[in-house]
């Protein structure tokens, strides 16, 4: 991440996360899908790559996920939105780390009826 201060945004990463890992491999060039319910822990800090063509760094596309930042930051680098969650979902939580925003924002929750964002820090 570049332009920011490494002690302006950090959060201590924590270990406790128990689920799917995410780390920037996953991410790859594309943004990161979230097609199974369950909870997922991000491993290390996530930035959307500049080649990326998708709106988002992480998508969430079903119900009932947890995704744990894990005391770790997301940073949009010029995405829409740096999570877009679809309409319609349900028992999503957010939770445990910082967020850098995109250009429009960092959500795009759709008509999500049930979501959590629990401990997120937020950079604009």
């Amino acid at each position: 991440m570049q332009g920011l201060p490494a002690t302006c945004c950090s959060i201590t990463p924590t270990t406790s996360c128990v689920g799917t890992p995410i780390t920037q491999a996953d991410v790859g060039q594309f943004g990161y899908e979230i097609t199974t319910p369950g909870t997922y822990c991000v491993q290390e800090n996530l930035q959307k790559p500049s080649s990326n063509p998708s709106q988002y760094l992480i998508g969430i596309q079903v119900d009932n996920v947890t995704l744990d930042l894990n005391g770790y930051t997301l940073d949009g680098d010029g995405a829409s939105f740096v999570i877009t969650i679809n309409g319609g979902l349900d028992n999503v939580i957010l939770r445990n780390g910082v967020m850098r925003s995109g250009t429009a924002g960092f959500f795009n929750l759709g008509l999500s009826s049930t979501v959590l964002i629990q401990d997120i820090r937020v950079i604009f």
